[in-house]
This record gives structure tokens, sequence and C-alpha cells, in this order.
């Protein structure tokens, strides 16, 4: 009989130090009956060596990199097989306060309604800037927002409240959730695959929640290269794109969303284009090609 309350995860590529500083600080929490699993996502460097060298974590080693979501899968599945309670899904290039899982624990037992869980997120080394409080979701345009993005904090994002969905770089999941929905959509690879399962826990009536009691440092996007580094902005409109298709509730809805994003997304071309990020304004432009030509789910690795 499982007796472990609580799995969490990380997801490594090309940064083991990253992902050993992080497990650092998980094992200086005050809450103490957890176990880490560590998915070596295909990396290219020494990633498999060192991580094979440490002993505070049980690893899984894929020979090719799945993404965020077949990263994780790999590990739900094992953590589902040792009949875990809660599932920490966190990124790898996250810091946490001492008290911050016996916090989303304590949250999660109060409500049964309760799925998903998602702590404040700052940046990191900014620690006084908001990385993620709340999030939104416009069901209209299928877009979402972190709100508080590079905002010093206010009690605006001092109050616990229902969200839309909860980021993939913290959200803690009563494993319940996956068994009724299902795991992360793998279609999106990475980037937009956590406004899904919200979306989809939501309508399985689970209750998604903010606590901004629970803090956790955040380097953002740093497995990627930085939020406009070309890989990333290749992701992020892909995935984008992605999720309008799999909601737009018919064909008008999906000509309109597509429209406002398409123009959102030559603003921000043009933006990367004068600032001399001619990389990342070439993905953009790739994967609305790709879109048009009923060639989205590609991906250039």
């Amino acid at each position: 009989m499982n007796t472990t309350e609580l799995y969490i995860i990380l997801v490594n590529w090309n940064k083991p130090f990253l992902t050993l500083d992080c497990v650092e600080s998980i094992k200086k929490s005050y809450f103490t009956n957890y176990k880490i699993v560590v998915v070596e996502n295909g990396s290219t460097d020494n990633s498999e060596e060192l991580l094979t060298e440490n002993n505070d974590f049980h690893l899984i080693i894929s020979s090719k990199n799945l993404g965020y979501t077949g990263g994780n899968n790999i590990a739900i599945k094992y953590c589902l097989e040792q009949k875990a309670n809660y599932i920490f899904l966190l990124n790898n290039d996250t810091i946490l306060l001492p008290d911050a899982i016996e916090i989303l624990m304590n949250r999660a037992q109060k409500d049964y309604r309760i799925g998903i869980i998602q702590p404040k997120i700052f940046f990191y080394p900014e620690t006084n800037k908001l990385w993620c409080g709340p999030t939104s979701f416009n069901k209209l345009l299928i877009t979402s927002r972190l709100l508080g993005y590079g905002k010093f904090e206010t009690d605006k994002y001092n109050k616990t409240q229902e969200l839309p969905f909860s980021v993939g770089c913290a959200t803690f999941i009563k494993t319940e959730v996956f068994n009724t929905i299902g795991l992360l959509d793998d279609d999106f690879f990475a980037v937009c695959e956590d406004v899904d399962f919200g979306i989809r826990a939501i309508q399985a009536n689970y209750k998604i929640i903010y606590e901004p009691n629970s803090i956790i440092y955040h380097l953002e996007s740093i497995s990627s290269g930085g939020i406009n580094n070309y890989i990333y902005v290749f992701l992020q409109t892909r995935s984008q794109i992605l999720l309008i298709k799999k909601y737009a509730k018919n064909k008008f809805h999906l000509i309109f969303a597509i429209s406002i994003y398409f123009l959102r997304s030559l603003y921000r071309a043009l933006r990367l284009f004068i600032s001399g990020n001619h990389k990342s304004c070439k993905s953009i432009f790739i994967v609305f090609r790709n879109y048009f030509t009923f060639n989205i789910k590609t991906l250039n690795r």
C-alpha cells in the first residue's frame, strides 16, 4: 500500500544544475511526505550522467525530447501506478519557499471539489516582481493571461480565488483529476497545455484555486532560452493556434479568433524584427504558413 501523499515531477532538458537546485529547495520543505520524480527528457548535454549520480529522486530517462507534455505524461503515468494522492507538476527552473507545499496541501484538503491549485509565482532573481498571480481566460478570443505579470505585489493579488486554469510552471493536482479527464494533451508539446487541462478540468466540475500564500520563484522560460527565443516563440504561436482550433465553437468563431490572433502576431513579429530578433520573427511566419497549409502540428525540431 502506498504511503506517499505527494509526487513532485520535474522535467529536465539540458539544464541539470537548475534541476538539482530545484530539488535542493524541495528538500527544505516543511512538508515531508513526498517523492520527487525527475524526467531526463532527451538532453544533449551531460544531464543523464549528472542526474544518475543523485539519489534524491526517482529518475526516468527518455531517449528523445518529448516536450513539456510528453515528459510530464510519462512521469504522471508512473505516479498513478504508485497510487499517488496528489501530483505537483513543477518547472525545473523554480525555487520553493519551505512552506509552499504544506500550504498547497492544506488548501487541497479543505474542499473535496478542489482538483487543481496554483501558488503565487514571482520572478527570480527579481523576487519583488510577480510572474503570475491569478490567471484569466477570454472565451471569445480563446486566449489566456497571467495576471500581475511583471508587476510589483499588491493586495489585488493576495486573494484566494477560483481560476480558469493553473499555469504549468507550478500546478498542484489531485490524481483523481487525471483519472477523470486524462493526461496532458500531447498535441501541444509545450505551451497552452495548461490552459487546455484547466478547461477540461472545469468541464468535469473540478475547482481550480489560486493560493497566494504559497510562494514559488521562477526563471522565466529558461529551458527554451527565454520568452523571445525563437524556439519558445514558435511553440507559443503554434500552441495558441491549436488551442483556438480545439475550442472554437463553430467555423465563424474559429475564423474570428484566428484573425485576431494573426493580427496580434503580426504586431509581435514587427516588434521582434525592429529589435533585431529576426529568427523569432521568422518563427511566427513559419507557424502561420504551416497552419494555412494544414500542417500546424509539424514541429521543426
